[in-house]
């Protein structure tokens, strides 16, 4: 199997703070700069949750920031590669005076991608509406200002949390989330793509297991404009698995799912991640059929059509635990 060609990452243990902090190796250098603290609220209050996207040596980071009393979303990009940042930027318009303390509601769980000619896509969940739903802003100015805040997929039932979003070398968007608009209390996985005109098509179902389970977590990749990836953990069994579902026509419809891992335990996989590019179809996981959670990765070579047998990123002796790993070729 090989590795070479892309970059995994994933961290040793989980830990929660009080601010945000990014480091960036310098040209040609294996070792990190000092951390760079990326918020700049000056109270002691939360933010969390960040994810980044890049563009040469554009870096985007998003968050959710409760600074306002209430979750918020903020961005902050740096033009020189992360050694320097410029000015925070709201994201989210459910304030409608300056002070931005006026609104009671949530915005959770941001994601971050980019397009082909540097548009920037962030979805999120929002409760605005007295339930989480998937939202999304669009920036074309490289963060400065953002669109009015727009709904992916309304449906009068249910929630939908934990958005995870993928633009292909195109400019189409596909997002992916958890919902229950079938079965009140039971999550399961679905997806929306845009169309030519920019609009998103209606949100499809992707997972396929009965309604009395439960479907966390997705992520999604694209291959090219047809070929769309999605993973996500599943308890279709009496433990937790990594599943995929690809679809072959853009995101109107989606193959049957199957598990990838193949432990012979009854141990649980779950944090999974995806990337993928025209040659390679890559997912990672949190693993636990040994005594510590361990990172496994897995490469199909035919458009997620099968799987080899997944290996253990790192040495098993390693001590202590590695979660939440994510992957980018």
């Amino acid at each position: 199997m090989r590795l070479n060609y892309f970059a995994l990452s994933f961290l040793m243990i989980t830990v929660s703070f009080m601010g945000l902090l990014v480091n960036t190796p310098s040209d040609g250098a294996l070792a990190f700069e000092d951390n760079i603290l990326i918020n700049n609220d000056g109270a002691d209050v939360d933010q969390g949750r960040p994810d980044i996207a890049a563009d040469g040596n554009n870096l985007y980071i998003v968050w959710q920031d409760r600074r306002n009393g209430n979750w918020d979303i903020y961005l902050r990009s740096s033009e020189d590669g992360g050694l320097n940042f410029g000015p925070e930027r709201r994201v989210d318009d459910t304030s409608i005076t300056e002070t931005l303390t006026d609104d009671v509601s949530n915005q959770v769980d941001p994601e971050i991608s980019m397009g082909p000619d540097g548009t920037i896509y962030i979805v999120w969940s929002d409760d605005r509406e007295g339930r989480p739903l998937i939202y999304m802003a669009v920036s074309t100015d490289d963060g400065e200002t953002f669109s009015s805040n727009y709904l992916v997929s309304y449906k009068l039932m249910g929630s939908q949390t934990l958005p995870h979003i993928d633009v292909s070398s195109t400019g189409k968007v596909m997002v992916v989330w958890e919902d229950t608009r079938l079965s009140i209390g039971h999550e399961q996985i679905f997806g929306a793509y845009t169309g030519t005109d920019g609009t998103f098509k209606d949100a499809v179902r992707i997972s396929d297991t009965s309604l009395d389970h439960n479907c966390y977590k997705p992520r999604v990749a694209f291959t090219d404009d047809d070929n769309i990836h999605v993973v996500w953990t599943e308890d279709r069994l009496i433990d937790m698995d990594i599943l995929i579902s690809s679809s072959e026509d853009g995101g109107a419809t989606f193959l049957p799912s199957f598990i990838i891992n193949r432990d012979p335990s009854s141990s649980d996989q779950d944090m999974s991640d995806i990337d993928a590019n025209e040659t390679a179809v890559v997912v990672v996981w949190k693993d636990s059929r040994t005594s510590s959670a361990d990172v496994y990765i897995t490469i199909s070579n035919d458009l997620a059509r099968s799987f080899p047998l997944e290996e253990v990123v790192h040495p098993l002796s390693t001590s202590g635990h590695q979660y939440e790993p994510e992957v980018g070729i």
